[in-house]
């Protein structure tokens, strides 16, 4: 059976040095999230449509409709709501991506603390 004590001779020096370890990770997470998701979508998709006020072969959406149909919303108005939303929709990635770390930090926890202790 598992102890406490078992787990203190194993002397892994916690779960805070642990995530330390991974720290970099975390950070090219965010980073990604920035570039990608942020950045990229961002310019891509809406920013230069709405900044040259033409949707050439962009798919109209509810956010380029201020190029389309400027009397339902003015384009400072659909830039602040592009950028809300691509705000929001990179959280959530970076959640899910976070997540999936923590899951894989702790599957290695496991595995070493038994591992350790031969079971």
């Amino acid at each position: 059976m598992l102890s406490l004590r078992d787990l203190e001779v194993l002397g892994d020096g916690g779960w805070l040095r642990k995530a330390e370890t991974f720290s970099i990770a975390f950070r090219a997470i965010f980073l990604a999230y920035l570039l990608i998701v942020c950045v990229l979508q961002l310019t891509a998709t809406y920013f230069s449509a709405l900044m040259q006020g033409v949707a050439k072969n962009a798919k109209v959406d509810w956010i380029l409709v201020a190029v389309v149909r400027p009397d339902v919303i003015s384009i400072p108005e659909a830039l602040v709501l592009s950028i809300l939303t691509s705000i929001y929709s990179g959280m959530i990635y970076w959640f899910y991506l976070v997540g999936l770390l923590l899951l894989f930090m702790m599957a290695n926890d496991f595995y070493e603390v038994f591992r350790c202790l031969n079971v």
